[in-house]
């Protein structure tokens, strides 16, 4: 089983125009793979959108 997240809110690096993660939401993405992980399952981030 995989875990995908969708349309995680991401910001636009005005340099380059790389897309990053804020930090509290790098903390809930991350909260998020390690309970998927010690349920056995996978996480998989395919799409998200700024």
């Amino acid at each position: 089983m995989y875990y995908c997240l969708k349309k995680v809110p991401a910001e636009t690096c005005d340099n380059c125009g790389e897309y990053y993660l804020n930090d509290a939401i790098t903390e809930q993405v991350l909260g998020k793979a390690e309970s998927a992980i010690k349920n056995g399952a996978g996480l998989e981030i395919i799409r998200y959108v700024a």
